[in-house]
C-alpha cells in the first residue's frame, strides 16, 4: 500500500510554531514596535483597527469576540482595504463611504512612490512570517522522525505541507536524508517531476526561504517570467528577522517578501509554482492508497476538493487523520466527511508525535549508532 502525507499547521505546533489564530497575536506586538521617528505608530493602529473589526464580525456572527483572528483572514481584510484592491473591486461602486478611520489612514505622510498604509501592513505581515515560522533547533522536530520510518520502508515518500516553516527539510538535514522539493528543476522546466525514490516535498502553499524573482528574456527563452531561489540557511540567518530600529524603514526596501500563498482569497494564484504543486498533489494523491493527514482543519476548499475526488474514484482508498479534535470540527468537509465518507476513514485522536509514533514507529537512525 502506498501512502501519502499531507501537513497541516497543527503538525508544526510542537516545534513552537504557531497556529494561523495565535499567528495573528503574536504578529501586533511586532507591529508595536515599527515606530516612526517623531511619529505615532500608524501601522499598528491600522493592524489593530483590522482585527478589531474582525472580532465584532465574530460577534455579529454568534461567535466569541474575544477569540483570535484567524491570520488569513486578517491579511484578506488587509489586503481588500489597499489602495488598488478599494478602487478597483466589482463592488466598489456599491460602497458610498469607508469607515472614517479608513480616509484618516490614506492621508497618513507617505514617502514619495510609497504604497498606502494598508498596502504597507500587508507586506509587513509576509516579511514578519519569516522571523515567526523558522526552525533552528533541530531538536523541535525530534518528534517528526516518525515519518522517517515510514520513508526506509517505502523508499519512496511524498509529503505534501500547507505550513511555510521549514520543519520537514531540517529533520532530513538533521538526518542525512536528502528532501526534494523540485524548486530548482520548476524553476527551469515549469514542471515538478517526482519520479526517484526519496523524500519528496510539496509545499503547497509556499515557504519563507523561496524568493520570487524575474527572469529576463534571452535568445533561448524569449518571455520574462516570475522564478523561484531557494535562500540557503545563512541567507536566512541574515535576513531572519526584522529588527525594528531606527532604520528600518529605510532598511524594509531591502528585505524579500518570502514566495508564499498568505489569505484566505489567494489560494490559486497563477504566479510562481503553486498551480503546478497543486497539480503534483493531485498526480501524486491519485497514485496512493492512503493519504495520512496530521494537524489540518480542513478548511481549505482546494485540499478539500482533491481529497473528496480521491475518495470518490475508489472505495478502497483510505484516509487517516491524526489530530486531536477531529470529531469536534464543525467545519463542512469535515461534517461530510463523518457523515459519508465515515467507513473509509481512521481517526487518531493524539497530537502529532504521539499520532505519527503510534502509526509508524519509533525511528532508529543508523548514523546515530555509527
Amino acid at each position: 500500500m502506498t501512502e501519502m502525507i499531507l501537513l497541516g499547521a497543527g503538525a508544526s505546533a510542537e516545534a513552537d510554531v504557531p497556529t494561523s489564530y495565535a499567528m495573528s497575536r503574536e504578529m501586533y506586538p511586532r507591529f508595536q514596535e515599527l515606530i516612526l521617528p517623531g511619529m505615532r505608530n500608524d501601522y499598528a493602529r491600522a493592524f489593530a483597527f483590522i482585527i478589531g473589526g474582525l472580532r465584532f464580525q465574530q460577534s455579529v456572527n454568534w461567535g466569541d469576540p474575544y477569540a483570535d483572528v484567524d491570520v488569513e483572514t486578517l491579511l484578506s481584510a488587509v489586503s481588500a482595504l489597499s489602495d488598488n484592491a478599494r478602487y478597483t473591486s466589482e463592488v466598489a461602486q456599491f460602497i458610498q463611504t469607508w469607515h472614517p478611520l479608513i480616509s484618516e489612514f490614506d492621508n497618513v505622510p507617505r514617502l514619495k512612490g510609497e504604497a498606502g498604509i494598508f498596502d504597507q501592513v500587508a507586506a509587513i505581515m509576509r516579511q514578519m512570517l519569516v522571523d515567526i515560522v523558522w526552525v533552528e533547533e533541530t531538536a523541535k522536530v525530534a518528534y517528526l522522525m516518525p515519518l522517517l520510518s515510514l520513508l526506509r520502508r517505502q523508499i519512496r515518500l511524498v509529503i505534501a505541507t500547507l505550513n511555510y516553516d521549514n520543519t520537514v527539510e531540517l529533520l532530513t538535514q538533521t538526518h542525512g536524508v536528502v528532501c526534494d522539493t523540485g524548486i530548482e528543476r520548476w524553476s527551469e522546466t515549469r514542471t515538478f517531476d517526482f519520479a526517484e525514490d526519496g523524500l519528496h516535498l510539496l509545499k503547497l502553499h509556499g515557504s519563507v526561504d523561496w524568493e520570487l524573482i524575474y527572469e529576463s528574456s534571452t535568445a533561448t527563452k524569449p518571455m520574462m517570467v516570475t522564478g523561484l531561489r531557494t535562500l540557503s540557511g545563512q541567507d536566512m540567518r541574515q535576513r531572519k528577522a526584522i529588527r525594528h530600529d531606527e532604520n528600518f524603514f529605510a532598511r524594509r526596501k531591502g528585505l524579500y517578501e518570502p514566495a508564499v500563498i498568505f489569505g484566505e482569497r489567494n489560494k490559486l494564484t497563477a504566479e510562481g509554482p503553486f498551480l503546478d504543486l497543486l497539480h503534483a498533489f493531485k498526480r501524486e494523491l491519485a497514485a496512493s492508497d492512503r493519504l495520512t493527514v496530521i494537524g489540518y482543519s480542513f478548511r481549505d476548499e482546494h485540499i478539500n476538493t482533491c481529497i473528496a475526488h480521491w475518495l470518490h474514484t475508489d472505495a478502497r482508498h483510505r484516509l487517516r487523520i491524526i489530530t486531536r479534535n477531529f470529531n469536534e470540527n464543525q467545519t463542512e468537509f469535515a461534517l461530510k466527511l463523518r457523515e459519508e465518507a465515515a467507513g473509509c476513514i481512521e481517526v487518531i485522536s493524539a497530537k502529532a508525535s504521539a499520532g505519527l509514533e503510534q502509526v509508524f514507529g519509533v525511528y532508529e537512525d543508523a548514523n546515530a549508532h555509527a
